[in-house]
């Protein structure tokens, strides 16, 4: 009688602690389970930034870096500024921004830290820049962007910007720096 006791005890031993373990392992999936959902919800929900507008006078870069949209070449030659001149009113370096806006020799030669100064022919950046024109060939494939700046007062038109449209949209090509002289604002 004493062992069957003894017995029973051992089982009901047994059984409650595979219940506290289904119990367990049960909470453990509970827990996961709600933490993945959250995080996807969280994901989920999240709003853009807004998209940012196009307009010359805009300190805010245009590209948009939660879809492709194809720019015009004036406002890629504008973004590429406002990536890799710091001096620029409103900028915001971000070489790795810049290198999406040029050719794929380009983007390689921008890892040497000289690049952007020699590129643009400058040692020290304009304070505000301004498109001074656009041309876009008759198919399409290829555009010239000149660009205003200005030092202090002193607007120049000191580049012009070579781009071509490919598969990825528009992509600078060359970057030409030019001995224009003060122009008017």
């Amino acid at each position: 009688m004493q062992e069957q006791k003894k017995d029973n005890n051992s089982n009901k031993t047994i059984w409650i602690a595979v219940i506290v373990g289904i119990v367990v392992i049960i909470g453990l999936v509970v827990v996961f389970a709600a933490g993945g959902f959250g995080v996807y919800w969280l994901l989920k929900t999240q709003t853009p930034s807004p998209t940012p507008t196009s307009t010359i006078s805009s300190p805010i870069p245009t590209i948009n870096q939660y879809q492709d949209l194809e720019l015009p070449p004036s406002d890629v030659v504008k973004d590429f500024i406002w990536f890799t001149v710091g001096t620029v009113t409103g900028s915001s370096l971000d070489y790795n921004e810049a290198k999406k806006l040029v050719s794929y020799e380009l983007a390689q030669q921008m890892n040497d830290s000289t690049f952007i100064p020699q590129a643009l022919c400058m040692q020290q950046g304009p304070d505000e820049i301004k498109i001074y024109s656009e041309d876009i060939s008759a198919d399409n494939m290829v555009a010239q962007v000149k660009v205003k700046a200005d030092w202090g007062g002193d607007w120049q038109i000191p580049w012009e910007f070579e781009l071509i449209n490919g598969s990825t949209g528009w992509k600078i090509k060359e970057i030409k720096c030019l001995d224009t002289g003060q122009v008017t604002k």
